[in-house]
């Protein structure tokens, strides 16, 4: 946090002019430290999605040690990123944001999903419907059945 080392650097230089004590400066880095700590627990979801799409993880293992990393967000919140990966070129990635999405069941849980079926590719969208066939509303397996017919007729032609 850029902003928590420029104060902290000012308040340094500012003291050491006005000729303050240590303790001074130790207070003050303290509080500022204080101050960063409660900056790293409200990460937003951009911060989650920038980690995840611009690390160079070298396994999946690896985005799911990150993600736990950061589990200080909201379900809301995790699932408005990993719902962005779902139509992700690579495969394994958009399957593991899929997972960690079916992992947090919650009644919007459907409705979000269902919002990003015309996003997902063909193998992802029969991976849903192996995940979700017995526990899903009869609302959304009609709706994925139709996104599945309509992307084989797509394929087939």
């Amino acid at each position: 946090f850029p902003l928590a080392m420029a104060a902290a650097g000012y308040a340094l230089i500012v003291f050491r002019q006005m000729g303050e004590p240590v303790y001074n400066i130790a207070f003050v880095s303290v509080a500022l430290g204080f101050l960063l700590l409660i900056l790293g627990l409200n990460l937003s979801p951009d911060y989650l999605k920038a980690l995840l799409s611009n690390s160079d993880f070298k396994s999946i293992e690896d985005k799911e040690r990150a993600l736990d990393g950061v589990s200080g967000l909201t379900v809301s919140d995790l699932r408005y990123v990993l719902l962005q990966f779902l139509n992700s070129e690579n495969e394994k990635e958009a399957r593991f944001a899929l997972d960690r999405i079916l992992r947090d069941r919650d009644e919007e849980l459907f409705e979000e999903l269902d919002e990003a079926l015309p996003e997902m590719s063909l193998e992802l969208l029969r991976y849903v419907h192996s995940q979700l066939s017995e526990s899903a509303p009869k609302e959304f397996l009609a709706r994925l059945e139709g996104e599945l017919a309509a992307l084989d007729v797509r394929k087939n032609t």
